[in-house]
């Protein structure tokens, strides 16, 4: 009779983290059908923590990194930042990509931000002005909490086979800590 492996180590040779969604497959949502990526699609590969509105540059000391800025640019437009100092500011604080929402009153990106966009790498990305906001946000936020809610569920699943088999606590522990 061979060595039997406790339950817990099976379940380790599955183990996995939380998915990390690139600014790629977020694309890939129906929202995005007519979106336009202007520049940086070098960094497509950047991993998607979240998405956030921000109108006023003051609000990206508040950006963790990550995250996917969804502007309309008025702000930032008015403020007292040159374009290239907004995106430099972007480019410090990490940001997967920025979404820009083109209008009659900007009816284009600005060439400087798609310069600074490829510079760093950060995607510069134009959504038509018939798209709103919310629809983009909602969008984002369903499929990043999809992800985490999956991830979670597996490692209820987990546990509750690993209890099912008569694991023991120390058992349990140390799934958790390498999960």
């Amino acid at each position: 009779m061979g060595l039997c492996l406790p339950y817990y180590m099976i379940l380790l040779k599955g183990l996995r983290t939380m998915k990390q969604l690139t600014l790629a497959e977020i694309l890939e949502l129906d929202i995005f059908k007519r979106v336009s990526i202007q520049a940086g699609a070098a960094g497509l590969s950047h991993y998607v923590s979240g998405i956030t509105i921000a109108e006023d540059p003051d609000l990206i000391q508040w950006l963790s990194g990550g995250e996917i800025l969804l502007t309309s640019l008025y702000a930032a437009s008015v403020g007292p930042l040159s374009y290239e100092r907004y995106i430099d500011l972007l480019a410090r604080r990490d940001i997967s990509a920025l979404i820009i929402k083109t209008s009659s009153r900007l009816p284009r990106i600005p060439e400087e931000i798609l310069e600074r966009g490829n510079a760093h790498k950060i995607p510069i990305i134009e959504l038509p002005p018939d798209i709103r906001f919310f629809d983009v946000v909602s969008s984002v936020t369903r499929v990043l909490l999809e992800n985490k809610a999956q991830y979670y569920i597996e490692l209820q699943n987990n546990l509750s086979q690993l209890l099912a088999s008569g694991a023991h606590e120390q058992d349990v522990l140390e799934y958790l800590v390498r999960y």
